[in-house]
């Protein structure tokens, strides 16, 4: 199926399902999360300073007794992000703030490395920091940006920390891995090619690409660490900074159909802390708190083998280049 026939099915869907409406047809039937007991959990969330991140945090600092860690890039506003959520935070629940470009690999190895040094446990890790650029634009190893941030940022942090979440799978808590995908990984097949041989740079596409890339890699570490709980999810169309400055043409005109904040991390919470979401098999892609299809039209759960292997000696070989090893 052509990408714009991929698009216009999705676009078609998206006005209906991904807007607030479709959010609140289908939060109808949920079961509220208020006695999940998560006294002595501790969590990590990627890009927790702004937007759906944002609403994580708050969330989990609301309860009693969570330590949350929240990695974000910018100190200013990450400070304010701080203060404001010590403000909101239950007595007993704790957050810690740590700066980290997580588009630079040898900064998320050294910032992994540092947290495995603290001895602090992690039951559940949500890989939400992403971004998608209008220009091209390399990091100082020779990688597109958001590409750098999106799927190897992701993925190197994720990989480092898989000793500390199976070690802090205590008390029948599975720990868990929640990355914050998109609905437009939907238009796209999994592409290796450098967003560089594309001219003009197409931010858009390659920020769906991305997303694409982080649900293969989430199908292969599921298949890998059975002790941890994978899923990736689509938070749906979400009023956020992000979306208003990278996509100002469709803000403008979907703006008041956009889901809240809250609204978009509603299933990253359901997957980060309820019961019924280890049910579900590891790997799994969710919308609004139900299992969803991977694929536009398809009804297979991932890639051949052939193809996730081709595509994991690609991403090894950019790490080795940099280098990044995993023990």
């Amino acid at each position: 199926m052509s990408y714009y026939v991929k698009s216009l099915i999705w676009y078609w869907r998206g006005c209906s399902d991904f807007v607030k409406t479709g959010y609140e047809k289908a939060s109808k039937n949920f079961k509220s999360l208020e006695s999940v007991d998560v006294d002595g959990w501790s969590f990590m969330v990627t890009g927790g300073s702004s937007g759906i991140g944002r609403s994580v945090v708050q969330s989990l600092l609301e309860r009693k007794g969570t330590n949350v860690h929240i990695v974000c890039k910018d100190a200013e506003r990450g400070a304010e992000a701080l203060e404001y959520f010590k403000s909101k935070a239950h007595p007993t629940s704790n957050a810690f703030l740590h700066l980290v470009d997580l588009s630079e690999p040898t900064k998320v190895r050294d910032f992994a490395k540092e947290f495995l040094k603290s001895g602090k446990k992690l039951n559940v890790l949500i890989n939400n920091a992403g971004i998608l650029l209008n220009k091209l634009d390399m990091t100082s190893c020779n990688h597109e940006r958001s590409f750098s941030l999106n799927v190897l940022g992701t993925y190197i942090l994720t990989m480092l920390l898989i000793p500390r979440l199976e070690d802090s799978g205590e008390n029948n808590h599975k720990p868990r891995v929640i990355t914050v995908s998109s609905g437009g990984m939907l238009t796209e097949n999994l592409n290796f090619d450098h967003p560089a041989k594309f001219q003009p740079f197409n931010g858009v596409s390659s920020y769906a690409q991305h997303k694409r890339q982080q649900v293969v890699l989430t199908d292969i570490l599921a298949e890998k660490f059975p002790k941890i709980q994978f899923s990736t999810m689509h938070p749906g169309w979400v009023d956020t900074p992000g979306v208003k400055t990278s996509l100002p043409g469709f803000y403008k005109h979907m703006k008041s159909d956009l889901r809240t904040p809250e609204q978009g991390a509603d299933t990253i919470m359901w997957l980060a802390i309820s019961e019924e979401a280890l049910s579900y098999t590891s790997g799994s892609f969710f919308f609004d708190r139900q299992k969803a299809k991977k694929f536009v039209i398809s009804a297979e759960e991932r890639y051949s083998k052939e193809i996730e292997d081709k595509y994991m000696a690609h991403i090894e070989k950019i790490l080795s280049d940099i280098p990044i090893k995993f023990e």
